[in-house]
């Protein structure tokens, strides 16, 4: 550097230092966002005509829910994967920012199984659907048809960020006032 001045090991951005707390804070916020999006609906059958709904814990939405609710319940779950996954990513991250830095790995790989999973349903719905195409009797549709893209899209974005989050979170760390940044 010119003139002998100190250099800043870290992200700079318009003069602010991003802290290591800072991105631990917004990843744990981001993941709690990324546990409620199983909350969405996931399996859609408007799209064929019939109306009837499930979100990512495979509840149900739609018309008479005391007789259908428990009856069709062929799909898989994995909305709870993800949503357990996500909250144990959120509170390992929050503990993180007073205590245990080793709880930035299992936020990581909490964050990973939600990833994983999330890419997983997106890629192929068939995995998300189980048998649940048989119970009701539409195996013509395809599985993309019941599926809402828009749902699984969000849900694989937002654990993708708590992902990255949580590994940047790791090594920066948070060393002194300011993760991974020493002065001189």
């Amino acid at each position: 550097m010119r003139g002998g001045g100190r250099v800043l090991q870290g992200w700079v951005m318009r003069g602010q230092v991003l802290r290591g707390r800072v991105i631990t804070a917004t990843t744990a916020v981001v993941a709690l966002v990324s546990a409620a999006l199983p909350l969405l609906i996931w399996v859609d059958l408007r799209a064929i005509g019939i109306p009837m709904a499930w979100d990512g814990l495979w509840g149900y939405h739609g018309v008479a829910p005391e007789h259908y609710g428990p009856l069709l319940g062929g799909g898989r779950p994995l909305g709870w994967v993800i949503l357990t996954a996500s909250v144990t990513a959120a509170v390992a991250l929050g503990i993180s920012l007073f205590t245990g830095w080793w709880l930035r790995i299992v936020a990581v790989v909490a964050a990973a199984v939600a990833a994983v999973t999330a890419v997983l349903c997106l890629a192929d719905p068939g995995l998300l659907l189980g048998d649940f195409k048989e119970q009701l009797g539409v195996e013509p549709a395809s599985d993309r048809a019941l599926t809402n893209v828009t749902a699984l899209v969000a849900q694989t974005v937002a654990a993708s960020v708590v992902l990255i989050g949580a590994v940047v979170s790791l090594v920066l760390g948070n060393r002194g006032q300011a993760a991974g940044i020493r002065e001189g």
